[in-house]
């Protein structure tokens, strides 16, 4: 027969189990909330002002140098381009880290939008990278290249534009 403090034990032994599990499965939803959170506050960012920034950006194509990047383009637009650049560039980092499921990130974000931002940004990133010794912009490029897997016949409009002025 079981005594009394043999049931005690077991039970304290259990419910020590059951508070662990559910510890753990609180953390697990308490870091899918702040994901959330994150990606929900970053769609605050995009105002009529951000799809404004956004489309001047889109312009920032024609230039072959650094230096003609800089001279071409006034600091505004230089911020402006800066800006967003890091902002994909950190949802490329959670991208990277698996911190968004790559699905739901893709609806937010359009691959075209990516594609648009890395490939009129390349050049330059280029240049950025060889004066730091590294890519600061690493998660945008990966978010470039998934993007690009999913969507490999997209080609921005300023490449069209030059397509067909060329054929």
């Amino acid at each position: 027969m079981v005594d009394l403090q043999t049931l005690t034990t077991m039970f304290g032994g259990i419910g020590v189990g059951v508070a662990a599990i559910y510890y753990m499965l609180t953390i697990r939803n308490s870091e899918k909330i702040r994901r959330k959170d994150f990606l929900f506050q970053a769609q605050l960012a995009r105002t009529p002002e951000y799809y404004k920034m956004f489309s001047q950006v889109a312009k920032m194509h024609d230039y072959e140098t650094d230096e003609e990047w800089n001279s071409k383009y006034d600091e505004e637009q230089r911020l402006q381009w800066s800006y967003l650049a890091q902002h994909f560039n950190v949802i490329g980092l959670m991208f990277v880290d698996g911190v968004v499921p790559t699905d739901t990130l893709f609806r937010m974000y359009p691959t075209y939008a990516v594609i648009m931002l890395w490939e009129l940004s390349e050049k330059h990133i280029v240049e950025i990278s060889k004066f730091v010794n590294e890519n600061p912009f690493s998660g945008l490029e990966a978010l470039y290249r998934e993007a690009k897997k999913r969507n490999p016949d997209y080609v921005p409009s300023w490449k069209r534009a030059k397509m067909k002025t060329s054929q």
